[in-house]
This record gives structure tokens, sequence and C-alpha cells, in this order.
């Protein structure tokens, strides 16, 4: 794991903001992550269906580039597969690809994901 960046554009420029996800967008789902100044991530995915899942998570920095996302609620009907509270997600930013775009990959319980996300706001 690496964090590449250049003097004009650091990680630290990438903790607060409004972000949207490559990842499934394949499929027709749109993903916005908000982070916040309060140390909270907000995941909004929308589905093709219209369905909106919302997914809640404490941010906790290990250093400029890795967190880790610490679940805490899901708009997710009780029945429907889901994280548990507590549950955690490690991420890096692994390396910053244009003054508003990273990629990052996430590990939830060793299941590895790389994804680019581009800042909005």
């Amino acid at each position: 794991m690496f964090c590449s960046f250049n003097e004009e554009t650091k990680c630290d420029d990438y903790r607060t903001g409004e972000f949207t996800s490559n990842y499934l967008k394949h499929l027709g789902v749109s993903c916005v992550y908000i982070r916040t100044d309060d140390s909270t991530q907000k995941e909004v995915a929308t589905f093709p269906n219209e369905l909106t899942v919302t997914l809640q998570y404490k941010v906790v920095w290990r250093t400029d580039c890795k967190y880790i996302l610490y679940f805490q609620s899901s708009t997710l009907r009780e029945d429907s597969p889901r994280m548990v509270i507590g549950d955690s997600i490690e991420v890096v930013i692994q390396k910053v690809i244009a003054r508003n775009k990273i990629q990052i990959q996430s590990n939830f319980k060793g299941w590895l994901l790389t994804d680019t996300l581009t800042k909005i706001d």
C-alpha cells in the first residue's frame, strides 16, 4: 500500500467532503459518500429500482492516508443481511489520481475492494 500525491494535493485534502463512487456504477447504482468535520461518514446508495439505502459510520483517522470506518446504523430492513454495529472497515487512500479524484482500497473482514472516489464539493 502506498499514498502518492504531489505538493499541491495531499490525502488530508480528502478527510471531509462529498464523493461519488465508481464501484457499482456499472450496475446502475449511484453511491455518494459524505464525510463531515464531526468524524462521521454517511453512504447513500440509490439503486435502479429507486430504493435508497443509507449507512452511517464513525471515522477514525490512523494516518494522513489511512482510516477506519466503524458501522453505526443502516436504513436496511431488519431481515436484510447487514453489518453489525461496531463492525469496521479499514480504508487506505492509495493514490491521488487528480485534484479531485482518489483511489482507495478497503478491507472488510478480508474482503478487499478497490474504488475510485471523485470529490464533488
